[in-house]
């Protein structure tokens, strides 16, 4: 089974590092990823329109 998966993930979060967060999403075969350089751990909070137009562009590329 193939489902769509969106990494997002801030290069600046100081829990998780850019470099485990990026092995970790290369084990995930064909998801996309999103890196925002400024973020930190909580991106959600000042990233939500980026990231929900990444989500729906995936959403919509995952269709075709």
């Amino acid at each position: 089974m193939t489902i769509p998966a969106l990494i997002v993930h801030g290069k600046k979060d100081p829990i998780l590092s850019f470099e485990l967060a990026k092995k970790y999403a290369d084990k995930i075969e064909g998801s996309k990823k999103v890196w925002i350089n400024q973020a930190g751990h909580l991106i959600s909070n000042d990233y939500v329109d980026q990231m929900s137009g990444d989500f729906f562009k995936m959403l919509a590329e995952s269709q075709n």
